[in-house]
């Protein structure tokens, strides 16, 4: 009898305190797994305990065995109603004081089964009723994701839980959403998709002036994105709500996926909402973070580029080779070319150095209605040769761009890329070789194939092969463990890009993009000097036409390049080098000295006065302007613009967003010449119309810009080659 109490004594505590060591050292997963089986069956172990217990004691009291166990059973189901049946066991209780503690702890263990029995029913109600009244309540930065697939789980896992609150919007239907909710520390709210979310989303908060709430809409379905969106427009029209503060740390912001060839319906939404819902190109945000972290200078060194002029060396082809044109070489294509711009000194003079695109892919790829709308427009509708008395000076086409109908597994496929990465007779070549033909699987393939054709040629020290890459394991566990060694960490076969975890379905990318908000601070500081208020200039910003803003965004991408181009570079404030701002500014205001106003201090920042004193063509900050005048040039034509004429600027007509078309898409002299003709006042001069001025600003104000968004420049190492080994 003893034997059977102290087994069943053991059993008791062994499941209850099994249970509650599982707990604490689980994962969260595994926590919930262990719920699971606990909610499915496993509660009900203890009360089998209660059977041989029971039977012992009615049996001690003299009941025949047989109907001592057949009674236990009875007691045993009144304990699941929490009855305890003290009256058939109490000889045994009063006879054992071994039998009357382990009742007792029996007992006891019940009602704690009991309780998380029924946590494990309801607990996770309970908690998520909490964390939506926090988000509701106490959270000043909320972020709603609506839309429940492994994509959104990337957002929400991206979320810092400690600053921020996270609420999906999913169907209550989904068991695995409510679950990852439960792991991720996520509030849930039950959504459809057939109710009103603009309505449901004011319901929550009312109040729009006392947090800020960030909704992400990615329901992979473009149909269902853009209800959402109107419906949410709706909403910000109906409260008149207005993007106001600089940090974003009060108002309704909308970010939306779609496809790039649903671009139009979503931008319609971002103008009419004043710039507060914002579309997002899932493949634009990869080839933001390619042009970022690798722009076309990032392998160079002192054998391509002048850096006492920020010009390359004219006897150097860059060539960019693109194998495989979807959607994120398409895209990568256009970013490239609105940031990739440089300039050559031929015979004493700053020109033009146009980059080479070879695109390679099955189909004929050039056949695009995007391209046709956007980036062909500049080159099939205007006709060159009638610039004399009807258009001020064309610029050059931003890039030598070629299309190859080929085949990755046609005979001719290694042969033609061959062709375009070798080095031509007196000539020096630096590439870039980029692969996206499809999935994982197919990219890691064939960049592994071209880059050991790459080495078989002799083009190892001059071509960087990059493969895009989604999946962040795949790229942690094979290309960082097996293809980077001791010995090719410098210069490693291939380079991965594109790791949707990190640079499109992330929160910070979404949200709060370093070159978007780069751009937002410049735009204010401008404003702030010409006397407008911090509110009003936010608003103004955000009003913006779509294209307006992306323009100041591909100035702050470009900031990399025109530093590399000196020998600098930026990092975070934090970061190990030393701050090299006054090298820079001793390298990029030699002969050319900026100008400022002492007196007028906005933001930190002195002021700077230009002048037609300014412009000494030769000097590095002349040749940076140069640059960027040609950066902009290529961003406007890569977004469909065309120049105005002649008389409609003498119209004052400069520019016309509805008709893709503006003024300053001219060369340097065209500029000269524009402010000549534009309409002015009779008190004003040309210079008043000078638009040259504001091609200075970006590397006049960098310092402070970087600074502004915790950065600052650095001197650059040289660039990593194996020219040596040619």
């Amino acid at each position: 009898m003893e034997v059977v109490i102290v087994i069943c004594l053991v059993l008791m505590l062994a499941l209850i305190i099994g249970f509650f060591v599982k707990m604490a050292v689980l994962s969260r997963e595994d926590r919930l797994e262990n719920l699971k089986k606990y909610k499915k069956g496993r509660f009900a172990l203890i009360y089998l305990i209660a059977i041989p217990l029971y039977t012992v004691g009615i049996h001690y009291g003299g009941t025949p065995i047989g109907f001592a166990l057949v009674n236990s059973i009875k007691s045993c189901v009144n304990l699941i109603i929490l009855k305890f049946d003290y009256e058939n066991i109490e000889a045994l209780l009063t006879a054992s004081k071994l039998f009357r503690v382990t009742i007792y702890v029996y007992f006891s263990l019940v009602v704690v089964n009991a309780f998380l029995f029924a946590a494990s029913l309801v607990g996770r109600a309970v908690v998520n009723v909490f964390r939506v009244a926090k988000a509701k309540w106490l959270s000043k930065r909320v972020n709603i994701v609506i839309g429940y697939n492994e994509h959104s789980k990337m957002i929400l896992k991206s979320i810092d839980k400690k600053k921020e609150t996270a609420v999906l919007f999913a169907s209550k239907k989904d068991e695995s959403a409510l679950e990852s909710c439960w792991l991720e520390k996520i509030a849930f709210v039950s959504f459809n998709g057939k109710a009103d979310v603009g309505e449901k989303i004011f319901k929550m908060f009312k109040h729009f002036d006392k947090k800020s709430i960030n909704v992400i809409i990615n329901t992979e379905k473009d149909d269902q994105n853009l209800i959402l969106v109107k419906q949410l427009c709706d909403l910000i029209q109906k409260l008149k709500l207005a993007k106001t503060s600089t940090d974003d740390s009060t108002g309704l912001a909308v970010n939306v996926f779609g496809q790039p060839q649903n671009l139009s319906a979503f931008v319609h939404f971002e103008e009419k909402s004043k710039g507060c819902i914002k579309y997002v190109n899932q493949y634009q945000l990869v080839a933001m973070d390619f042009v970022d972290k690798y722009p076309i200078t990032e392998y160079m060194n002192e054998e391509h580029i002048d850096y006492s002029s920020a010009t390359v060396k004219d006897d150097l082809d860059v060539n960019v080779v693109m194998v495989g044109f979807g959607k994120t070489s398409e895209e990568l294509l256009l970013v490239s070319v609105a940031n990739n711009q440089l300039i050559t000194k031929k015979d004493g003079k700053v020109v033009d150095k146009p980059i080479n695109y070879f695109v390679y892919d099955k189909k004929q790829a050039d056949n695009d209605k995007n391209l046709n709308h956007n980036y062909f427009r500049y080159s099939k509708e205007i006709d060159k040769s009638v610039s004399d008395g009807k258009y001020l000076p064309f610029p050059n086409d931003p890039a030598n761009l070629n299309f190859f109908p080929l085949d990755i597994n046609s005979i001719n496929f290694y042969d033609g890329i061959k062709d375009k990465l070798q080095e031509k007779e007196g000539r020096r070549a630096y590439n870039y070789l980029i692969v996206s033909i499809g999935e994982d699987m197919e990219n890691f393939d064939m960049a592994e194939k071209l880059s050991s054709k790459v080495k078989e040629w002799g083009m190892s020290g001059y071509t960087k092969v990059f493969v895009k890459i989604r999946d962040k394991r795949l790229a942690d566990e094979v290309f960082e463990k097996e293809y980077i060694t001791a010995e090719n960490a410098a210069n490693p076969p291939f380079i991965v890009f594109g790791i949707e975890s990190d640079v499109v379905y992330n929160v910070d990318r979404i949200v709060r993009e370093k070159q978007a908000v780069m751009a937002r601070n410049r735009n204010l500081c401008y404003d702030l000097i010409k006397g407008k208020k911090e509110s009003e200039s936010l608003t103004a910003w955000y009003a913006l036409a779509e294209v307006q803003r992306l323009s100041n965004v591909y100035a702050s991408l470009s900031i990399r390049l025109k530093l590399q181009l000196l020998g600098f570079d930026y990092e975070k404030t934090d970061g190990k080098d030393p701050d090299a701002s006054k090298e820079y500014y001793a390298l990029y205001e030699d002969g050319n000295p900026i100008n400022y106003d002492e007196t007028n201090v906005i933001k930190g920042k002195k002021v700077i006065k230009y002048t037609e004193g300014d412009y000494i063509p030769g000097k590095v900050r002349t040749n940076l302007v140069e640059q960027e005048h040609q950066r902009w040039n290529a961003y406007m034509i890569t977004r469909g613009f065309v120049p105005s004429t002649i008389d409609q600027i003498k119209a004052g007509s400069v520019k016309d967003f509805g008709e893709r078309r503006h003024a300053n898409l001219t060369t340097m002299d065209g500029l000269v010449e524009f402010r000549n003709i534009v309409p002015r006042k009779p008190e004003q001069t040309p210079f008043d119309k000078d638009v040259i001025q504001y091609d200075y600003q970006l590397m006049d104000d960098i310092a402070w810009l970087l600074a502004q968004n915790d950065y600052k420049i650095v001197k650059r190492e040289k660039a990593k080659t194996e020219t040596e080994e040619k």
